[in-house]
């Protein structure tokens, strides 16, 4: 059998991002290569990420972890007919996890010159709305993220979403193989579904990652309680929220809390863990485990698609505090029973008003029969379906003979971004 390669689509280079996408895509490269399998990475090449050309010609290709250059559509096809033509390997299938800032047309191009299998990921909802946490732009409220022309008429997003829409579906129409959408929760399918009824049969639920093991630490409460907001400090995820727990709380002495993220905190009042993922994608669970924190406060003002935050703190044996508006962490926390979803702010505020009432909640759960996981590994189920399919030899795919070598601006585009990002 010939060695295969995996085309993987996103928005940025996966290697210096922190989100959550950025996160799968690294486990993913990562994945592929422990089971022999080659991990080349397509990304629109933006000098300034705050101001994206959506007719952007560039394309940034990482192959294994490696920056290899900068290249336009027909350049990125000779590549690709390159690794088959020079090195023998085979394109298995194709990974698109995000359409932000991407040159549709580009990518239709690279996708009809293609004959592979698509797999779609629904890390949030940009596809329903370009509002990707389907917040309206005028009043902040969530909506339903189907978009409707009476419902979505004061939204500024709306005609946005539109255009999106139709370009959405140009991509599909462009793919000339079998597509599919991969959601990474029961509670993202059922909201992708609802904005795209049509393409039902073609979603499938597969959580990022699988739970072994039974962890037994952590279960002993502590004096004070030990209370954490894990992620980053945004209002989006709760931040706000939490800091009006910790100025309402803070003096009691009932609460020591805590902050478990990257960016820096001035507060004297909530002792700050610096976490980074990149070496060690459960370094979120060891640090919670570490510090044996009781309570995480996962206040999300959106629905989650997936919520790494969430299985960290679940794998920890943490106490888990949300709102009926943060998707699959409500939904986890009500399936596993592992803490309170409560209805708005203020009962959160009422919630931590009675430090008794709250030890006595986290008591019974931290001292209760439930088992918790030992660990977490990436759901490798992505592999055995990315190999399933026939691979695609690209070694006779008809390219412009003049798109290789690479223009003189293809190399000053290729110079400046590794100057600017130290992409090695």
């Amino acid at each position: 059998m010939k060695k295969r390669f995996v085309l993987s689509v996103s928005y940025g280079d996966y290697r210096s991002s922190v989100g959550g996408t950025d996160k799968v895509i690294l486990a993913h490269s990562k994945m592929f290569r422990e089971a022999g399998v080659d991990y080349v990475f397509l990304f629109p090449l933006n000098l300034f990420h705050n101001y994206p050309i959506h007719s952007n010609p560039f394309w940034g290709i990482i192959f294994n972890d490696s920056f290899i250059g900068a290249f336009r559509t027909e350049g990125v096809m000779a590549y690709l007919k390159e690794l088959s033509a020079e090195q023998g390997l085979c394109l298995s299938c194709i990974h698109v996890h995000h359409l932000k800032n991407v040159n549709i047309r580009s990518l239709c191009a690279i996708l009809n010159a293609l004959d592979a299998e698509v797999y779609f990921y629904v890390h949030d909802y940009y596809n329903l709305c370009v509002s990707i946490n389907l917040l309206r732009s005028d009043n902040g409220a969530l909506c339903s993220g189907i978009l409707d022309e009476k419902e979505c008429a004061n939204c500024s997003y709306y005609r946005d979403s539109l255009r999106h829409r139709e370009a959405f579906l140009s991509v599909l129409n462009s793919v000339k193989a079998d597509y599919h959408f991969v959601c990474p929760s029961d509670a993202a399918r059922q909201q992708f579904v609802a904005g795209y009824p049509r393409l039902a049969d073609k979603a499938i639920v597969l959580y990022h990652q699988v739970m072994h093991g039974a962890y037994e630490g952590n279960r002993s409460t502590h004096m004070p309680l030990r209370v954490a907001f894990v992620g980053n400090q945004l209002a989006l995820k709760g931040w706000e929220d939490f800091l009006k727990i910790v100025d309402q709380s803070g003096k009691t002495n009932a609460y020591e809390f805590y902050y478990f993220g990257r960016k820096p905190l001035s507060r004297s009042d909530i002792r700050h863990v610096s976490v980074e993922f990149r070496d060690n994608l459960n370094a979120m669970t060891d640090a919670l485990r570490e510090h044996e924190i009781d309570c995480v406060m996962l206040w999300s003002n959106c629905r989650e698609t997936y919520s790494y935050t969430f299985y960290e703190a679940y794998s920890a044996n943490c106490y888990i505090i949300s709102n009926p508006d943060s998707g699959n962490i409500q939904a986890q926390i009500r399936q596993r029973r592992c803490g309170t979803v409560m209805d708005s702010s203020d009962e959160l505020c009422s919630f931590f008003a009675d430090p008794s009432a709250v030890r006595r909640c986290v008591e019974a759960y931290k001292s209760s029969s439930a088992q918790i996981p030992l660990n977490a590994t990436e759901n490798d189920r992505i592999v055995d379906l990315s190999l399933a399919g026939q691979p695609s030899d690209l070694s006779g795919m008809t390219v412009k003979p003049e798109s290789f070598p690479k223009r003189a601006s293809d190399k000053v585009m290729e110079g400046l971004f590794r100057w600017r990002s130290g992409a090695k």
